[in-house]
């Protein structure tokens, strides 16, 4: 349905002059090679870079308490900027909507485990920017929301400049038809999109997939060693109607990770449990 509802934008022809994107990259070291290869790349509701930047202050604090034990300097602990970087994106997106009235729309699911994780965004997004930011879920978004004659979307009469989806990810965001027309109500808006519905799409596994054959990086990419470093990097990614592929999971399955097209942790299947 995604895809349906990305099919409809392609058919009005909407356009998307401003797009945001807060993506993270996941990587996992190859033991055979010991390099980094990327496994996925996320391109919506990018979690913890809230709660991250905390981590660090963590590690030095720690390091300071035992400095002498661990013989370790406090200060060569990389530092985290990610709460301060979101924040700037998010605030450069409103500025582009161009209203000063208008809000960003953090989409939430109804029972919210990373609060906390997405309050440190938005409080530095007031404090440093005055930006004002709302807090509702899709089912409240379809009850709350309406759509302008112009393609303002307003929640609760405020016109919305940023919508920032940190929910929407799973088949569970979406229980019921209510879902559904939200979220096409936000792709129908001129609200900024983060990530919009192509956007999004682009995270799943099947497009990473076809990223990766042969000659595909060339259609956007020119410098030729650009394209073999992104390659390089690549960890194997292939569907299950690769035949060869699949013998060679069944014979050596402690070599694969199954993974369907999901997002949100606790997908995955190795070894004899694939």
């Amino acid at each position: 349905r995604l895809l349906d509802i990305h099919a409809k934008m392609m058919k009005l022809n909407k356009k998307e002059d401003v797009r945001l994107g807060l993506t993270r990259s996941d990587y996992m070291i190859d033991g055979a090679t010991d390099q980094l290869l990327q496994v996925e790349l996320n391109t919506i509701s990018t979690s913890s870079n809230g709660l991250a930047c905390g981590v660090c202050e963590l590690h030095r604090n720690l390091i300071r308490q035992h400095e002498r034990e661990l013989g370790l300097d406090p200060e060569s602990v990389v530092g985290n900027t990610a709460i301060a970087q979101h924040a700037e994106a998010l605030a450069g997106a409103w500025a582009e909507f161009n209203n000063q009235s208008s809000v960003v729309l953090v989409v939430v699911q109804p029972e919210e485990r990373y609060m906390y994780d997405q309050y440190w965004i938005t409080v530095a997004l007031r404090e440093m920017y005055g930006v004002t930011t709302i807090r509702k879920t899709m089912a409240a978004i379809d009850a709350e929301g309406e759509l302008r004659p112009d393609g303002t979307l307003t929640i609760d009469g405020l016109p919305v400049a940023v919508v920032y989806f940190r929910a929407g990810y799973t088949p569970n965001d979406y229980p019921s038809e209510a879902e559904w027309r939200a979220r096409l109500l936000i792709e129908c808006s001129s609200a900024i999109k983060c990530p919009s519905i192509a956007h999004h799409l682009v995270g799943t596994k099947k497009i990473q997939q076809e990223l990766a054959k042969e000659n595909v990086l060339e259609r956007f990419l020119d410098n030729k060693a650009d394209i073999e470093k992104v390659r390089k990097c690549f960890a194997g990614l292939w569907s299950l109607e690769n035949d060869s592929i699949v013998m060679s999971a069944i014979e050596s399955p402690e070599l694969f990770v199954l993974k369907p097209q999901r997002e949100g942790g606790k997908q995955h299947l190795w070894g004899q449990s694939a």
